[in-house]
């Protein structure tokens, strides 16, 4: 199911167990009517980088052309590259400032692409394991744990657990 708009926040988190090199992301994608879908998925042979773009992705895939969006996200990685870098690096190949090619260019380039199927796309930062209970904090804790679970799934530690939103 995909999401209308027009007002989308997605809650975003990737985790890596660096012992096994796997990894997995979550992203929890709620709209202005209360309507909420969690997805995510697990990896092996991976980096923590890729599982946070990764989230990002994967929400970004579940809504329509034309959504304004909110990315809530523990990552300043993620936080930068969608609201300053992600320009920059386009304009510039891919290319950092010190001349150095950008990491991720693969992934970096699916983010892009869907960031500019959206109207707006704006990401903020929030600290995460804070034991708050506002709704930014539970929403960081529910993409960390599902996460975490992804990884443990990855590496045949876990069985995956099935969510539907109603």
């Amino acid at each position: 199911m995909k999401y209308r708009g027009p007002r989308v926040t997605i809650f975003t988190d990737g985790s890596w167990k660096g012992k096994w090199r796997t990894g997995g992301y979550a992203a929890l994608i709620t709209d202005d009517r209360g309507n909420w879908r969690l997805v995510g998925d697990g990896m092996a042979n991976t980096t923590i980088s890729r599982m946070e773009l990764s989230a990002v992705i994967a929400g970004l895939s579940c809504l329509y052309d034309g959504c304004d969006v909110s990315i809530i996200a523990d990552s300043m990685y993620v936080v930068n590259i969608i609201n300053k870098w992600a320009k920059m690096w386009t304009k510039n190949h891919f290319t950092k400032t010190d001349g150095k090619p950008v990491a991720n260019v693969d992934i970096l380039t699916h983010l892009i692409y869907h960031m500019h199927r959206m109207s707006r796309v704006k990401a903020y930062h929030i600290k995460s394991h804070t034991g708050y209970t506002d709704t930014q904090s539970l929403g960081n804790e529910i993409v960390d744990n599902f996460a975490v679970q992804q990884a443990g799934v990855a590496y045949g530690l876990e069985y995956p657990i099935q969510l539907q939103s109603f």
